[in-house]
């Protein structure tokens, strides 16, 4: 599964994680997930993964997340 930065965004909206909680997931700084977010920095592979794994998250899952997202314009 290939995450865009705007899927990070989604999700942790979604969930309702801060970026501090995010982060921390992800097991990274505020700092790079923030420029991450915002699409300044690449999304590494070893950072998706690592929230991929924390939040279980599928193809179907994020689509789900992404559809939420729009309808319910969470932001």
């Amino acid at each position: 599964m290939k995450l865009k930065a705007d899927d990070i965004r989604r999700i942790r909206k979604v969930y309702k994680l801060t970026l501090q909680n995010m982060a921390a997931l992800c097991d990274c700084s505020t700092s790079l997930m923030s420029k991450i977010e915002r699409g300044d920095r690449v999304l590494t592979d070893s950072v998706a993964l690592k929230l991929i794994d924390e939040l279980q998250l599928t193809v179907e899952k994020v689509e789900r997340i992404n559809d939420i997202y729009e309808t319910y314009r969470i932001d």
